[in-house]
């Protein structure tokens, strides 16, 4: 249960930072009149809400203790 949790949260921990900062971006075009030779498009760029990163973020720290607390024995 440590190693898995442990590095489970390490790649949550860098894609919650990556998607907190706006780092993931993609743009969309879409046709929004077609007039013969006039053809007249639309260009949307969107991002990740930043609120998935701060989740991600909590849940990597989370998953990251877990299995730092797995790994003890009294």
């Amino acid at each position: 249960m440590r190693m898995p949790a442990m590095v489970v949260g390490v790649l949550l921990l860098i894609f919650g930072a990556l998607m907190s900062t706006g780092a993931f971006h993609w743009t969309e075009t879409h046709r929004v009149a077609d007039l013969g030779p006039l053809k007249i498009n639309k260009t949307e760029e969107h991002t990740t809400p930043f609120n998935w990163g701060y989740i991600l973020l909590g849940g990597g720290l989370a998953l990251v203790i877990i299995g730092a607390m797995a790994g003890k024995k009294e």
